[in-house]
This record gives C-alpha cells, sequence and structure tokens, in this order.
C-alpha cells in the first residue's frame, strides 16, 4: 500500500511539474493549431483531394474548439489560409489533384502531431471514461465527476506504463472535451435541482472515439484496468 501511495503522490507530483511547463508551451500552439490541423488530417492516409483534406480538417477543428480559438464560420477559411501557407513553404505537395506532405515536410508534421496529439490523446481518454457508464444510467453526472473519473483512469494508465503523456491528466483540458461532445450532440446537458448534468450518448461516443483512433497512436485498453481514484489538485 506504500509503494502504490507513493507511486500515486509521484506521479502528481510530477504531473504538476509538467502541466506547469505546458501552459506555457500551450500559448504558441495557437499560432499553429490550423496548419497542425492540415497536417494531421493527413496522417489518416497519407494523402487525400483537398475536399476530403477540408471535411476532417472541420472535424478536428470542431473537436479541439473549445482549447483553441477559432472564429465562428471561418472553417473554409482557416483551412484555405493553411494549405496555401503549407504550399508556399514546400511542406505540401500536390499530384493529379491528391494532396500529400513532401519529404523536406515530414519533419514539420512529425514535430506537430507530437504538440498537438496530447490534446485528441485526452479526448480519447474523456470517450472511455464515458463509455464505462451504464447505458441504462439516467441519472447523469456533473462536470467535476467526469473530469475526476477520467483523469483517474488517466492516472492508471501512466501507472502502468500504457501512456506517456502526462497532459491527459489536465482537469481543464477534460473538461473542455465535455463541452466540446455536448456541441457535437455526443453528450447530453440537462438541468436538475439547479445543477447542470452530464449523459453520454453511448453510440455517438464509441463512434466518436473511433474517429478519433485514426490519428493517433492509443493503449489497448482489452484488458481491464483497476482505476484508483487520485487526489488532485490539478
Amino acid at each position: 500500500m506504500e509503494t502504490e501511495m507513493a507511486r500515486k503522490h509521484w506521479l502528481m507530483e510530477e504531473a504538476e511539474v509538467r502541466l506547469m511547463v505546458v501552459t506555457g508551451t500551450n500559448q504558441l500552439l495557437h499560432v499553429f493549431v490550423r496548419i497542425a490541423l492540415v497536417l494531421m488530417a493527413l496522417s489518416k492516409d497519407g494523402s487525400g483531394t483537398r475536399d476530403e483534406l477540408f471535411t476532417i480538417f472541420r472535424f478536428l477543428r470542431r473537436v479541439l474548439g473549445k482549447d483553441f480559438i477559432f472564429m465562428p464560420g471561418q472553417d473554409k477559411q482557416d483551412f484555405d489560409t493553411a494549405v496555401q501557407y503549407l504550399f508556399r513553404a514546400h511542406v505540401l505537395e500536390e499530384d493529379g489533384g491528391s494532396v500529400r506532405v513532401s519529404d523536406s515536410g515530414k519533419k514539420l508534421q512529425s514535430f506537430l502531431h507530437e504538440m498537438f496529439s496530447p490534446f485528441l490523446l485526452g479526448y480519447w481518454m474523456m470517450c472511455q471514461y464515458l463509455l464505462t457508464a451504464s447505458p441504462d444510467d439516467s441519472r447523469g453526472s456533473t462536470t467535476q465527476q467526469l473530469t475526476r473519473g477520467a483523469q483517474d483512469m488517466a492516472a492508471t494508465l501512466l501507472r502502468n506504463g500504457l501512456v506517456k503523456r502526462f497532459e491527459i491528466l489536465s482537469l481543464d483540458m477534460l473538461g473542455n472535451s465535455i463541452t466540446s461532445f455536448v456541441s457535437m450532440g455526443a453528450v447530453k446537458r440537462f438541468k436538475s435541482n439547479g445543477h447542470a448534468l452530464f449523459l453520454p450518448v453511448q453510440g455517438e461516443i464509441l463512434a466518436l472515439s473511433k474517429q478519433i483512433e485514426n490519428f493517433i497512436a492509443v493503449p489497448d485498453l482489452k484488458t481491464t484496468l483497476q482505476v484508483i481514484p487520485v487526489k488532485s489538485r490539478l
């Protein structure tokens, strides 16, 4: 027990330090988010038409719309501006209507994928936690209950070495994922006794989880992990 408690204490102390560093880095991510989403869209199949890439870009933009600043109704403008910049910088190339990352642009794609993938991993983590809810449970949960529960699951995966990114312990990120899922129709929001409660739409959450898996590596959760609550200050 002492060993387990020591591991939990170390995990949260380490996470606090890392998240302090990440907070500063995240200020810079807003500058790169649009070109990053275009390059992440290409990580799914390696190439595609502009229309195909725009569809994926719009999906990623919608998913991450609470963590980054996007002007409403400017999906196409954001996409076109990012694509134009990437072509001018010789990061993208086009052949016969198919767009792909150039050999010289693959380092930038890998770098930005590494910077932005923790957000998708955090959202995927929330999906996995929501999928543990009983389909017959219609009571709903508060934001705090959901974020702490997902954080406990993330901490378990970190302790077991199944994930490496401490950013997924961020309660802000996990809270933003709930807001995003509500806007996408994957979570229902309602009020009970003056409190906002949230209820996952299981089919939509499962589909969303599968879509996110197209862009990032995720751990195999077929083996059930014991989720041990972690006292959090994050």
